[in-house]
Order: C-alpha cells, then structure tokens, then sequence
C-alpha cells in the first residue's frame, strides 16, 4: 500500500489487516513497497477492470464487521465478475480504501474477512494499494488482474446476428435484495425468512462464475457481466458489436423467491429485467456451439438459460409471453442520470 508521510498508524493498519492478504503474491512484496512486480504467464495477456463501489450507493454499511466484510467481498466479487466476462483466470488485484472521515475503525477485521473469504474462493491475491481518510463514508476501489491466453479475450464486441443470448443463474434478486435491506413495505413480509435471506445474500454477496471462465474463452462471441440491469447491459453489448437483440421476456430465468413476490404484486417482471445488480453472465453463441456452451456450464454446475436472439436491427426489443413488445418505463441503473437509493 502506498506511503505518505507520518503515517505510523496507517503502516501499522497495513500491516495487521492487509499485509496477510498478500501473502501468497511474492511480487506484492508484503506491501512493504510503493509497487508490486508480477511475473506473468508466458504467451498471455493482461486483462484489467476497476470497479469503486461507495457507502449508500453500491452497499449498505452500518460500521458493524459484518456489513464491512460484505462490502469488501462484494467489492473483490464484481471485478472477479468482470474477468470472468472476458474469459481470464484472477491473478491479482489492488485495493484502494477511502476510510470514512469520522468514526471508530473496529470494522477493518470486517474488510479484511470479505476479502479473505473472496481471495480463497476466487485464487487472487491482494497486491498492493493505497488507504485514504475520506470527507464522507466508506468507498474501496479495487484493480483486478487476470490473464488469457493471447488472442482469446471475450470482448463485448463480437456479437453476430443469429447468436443466441444466454445467461447464467437467475435475474432480479438482487434488486429485490436491496428492497429488503431498505425496509420495503411491498416485499416485507410477503416471503418466508429462508426467501428473505437468499435475496439479501443474493444482493450482499454476489457470486462471480469462475466455473464458465473457459466456456466463453472456447465458445462465445461476445460477453458482459450484467451490473446495471439486464436490457441497458444488453444494449451496451449490442451497441459495441453494431446489433440488435430480441429477449423473450417469459424466457428470463427467475427465482422461486422472486416468482412469489411477482405473482404476489410486490414486484414486477420488468423490475428483475431492469433492477440490475445481478453480475450473472451475459453471452452472445453461435448456434452451433450452444449445446456445447450448455454442457460446459452444467459440468461447473452454473445453470444457462436461453433468453433470446442477436439481430440485425438496432435496439433491444423485448417481447412478453404473449408475443407482444413491452415497453419499459427505463433500462436500467446509469450512475450518471440518478441517486441509487
């Protein structure tokens, strides 16, 4: 992590909360430097994705340990996300820490668990940084590197007319998640407290698919995680690729959780397409390697669904299951254009 002057308490942070973390990197050098020095695999490439994540924007945080230590995982799990999308294996990653600007830091053993845990689930290591005191709340910004072997990057622009669009797991959790953490008086009590927790892990802790990694380097033309809602991240593919897309909107994977408080009017449909969040994978196949793309996902146990088609008309139409256009009311989060909360 890098040094400024007079900062004793600060090195000794570093090295009781962070330095561990390094461990295993030789090249982070035990965050006793102002740089790593990382050795990469012969004949690869270098993927690199930064993702912030801020207090009341992209996590809630209450100074507990626990909430810390959900922020630190899901702020390491969205970057493993967006490697995953390009197809590259987690090498290392830097941590930027924006310490709140008052306040006691008993919550610091919290960061250090969420990424802890990250780190042994997604083989990454920490290594280096900085830490900063902030004027307002708590903000980490993290650098993730990976590797693919060169020539096999997953980009958003390779999408052709015919591909099929797929995705992993189930869409809208997270969004309902965050409801429940706010206190929403519609969901609140419309789930059983086994419903309710997997939504709210669903938002707090994000799990990235490592297991389609080699899938998508092998067998996708195209790639993206879904963060800020599944039909703005799709028009952000098409629009890299120069396409159009048409989802079947009856065809999006859903949870149980999530059906129960659609069909109780708690939520809608066009909430889990648009809640974003998610950080699932999005894939553009050829047709001819779908079934090959599908088997290669049940093998590392990641559940595929076929959502629509890539087109050659511009834009992103979205069809309900009586074959008719549904017209959304918005696409998606743009951190630009609105508050979060």
């Amino acid at each position: 992590m890098a040094r400024s002057p007079d900062t004793e308490a600060e090195q000794a942070m570093i090295a009781r909360v962070f330095a561990p973390l390094a461990a295993g990197l030789p090249g982070a050098l035990g965050l006793k430097d102002d740089a790593a020095v990382l050795a990469l695999p012969q004949d690869r490439q270098v993927i690199l994705t930064m993702d912030t994540l801020v207090e009341n924007v992209h996590f809630l945080f209450d100074g507990t340990k626990q909430q810390a230590a959900d922020a630190a995982y899901k702020a390491l799990a969205v970057n493993i996300s967006d490697l995953v999308a390009k197809g590259a294996d987690p090498l290392a990653y830097m941590l930027s820490l924006t310490l709140p600007a008052t306040g006691a830091q008993d919550w610091l053993d919290g960061v250090r668990s969420g990424l802890r845990q990250g780190q042994s689930e997604w083989n990454i290591q920490l290594a280096g940084g900085d830490t900063v005191r902030g004027t307002s709340g708590l903000a980490l910004t993290i650098t993730a590197l990976g590797t693919v072997p060169a020539g096999t990057t997953v980009l958003r622009s390779g999408a052709r007319p015919g591909d099929r669009l797929v995705v992993s797991g189930s869409i809208g959790d997270a969004w309902a998640g965050l409801q429940l953490c706010l206190g929403d008086g519609n969901l609140n009590g419309k789930l059983e407290a086994s419903d309710t927790a997997y939504l709210v892990d669903r938002y707090k802790r994000p799990v990235p698919r490592l297991g389609m990694i080699t899938p998508l380097r092998q067998l996708a033309s195209a790639a993206m995680d879904i963060s800020d809602g599944l039909i703005l991240d799709l028009e952000r593919l098409c629009a890299a690729s120069g396409v159009g897309a048409t989802v079947n909107a009856g065809s999006v994977p859903l949870s149980p959780a999530l059906r129960r408080l659609i069909s109780d009017g708690a939520a809608t449909l066009t909430d889990a397409l648009t809640g974003g969040d998610d950080y699932e994978i999005l894939a553009a196949v050829p047709p001819a390697r779908l079934h090959s793309y599908m088997g290669a996902a049940a093998e590392c146990g990641v559940r595929l669904t076929d959502i629509g088609e890539v087109t050659d008309t511009a834009g992103v139409h979205v069809i309900d299951v009586y074959g008719q256009a549904m017209s959304l009311p918005h696409k998606g989060w743009d951190h630009l254009s609105e508050p979060r909360e």
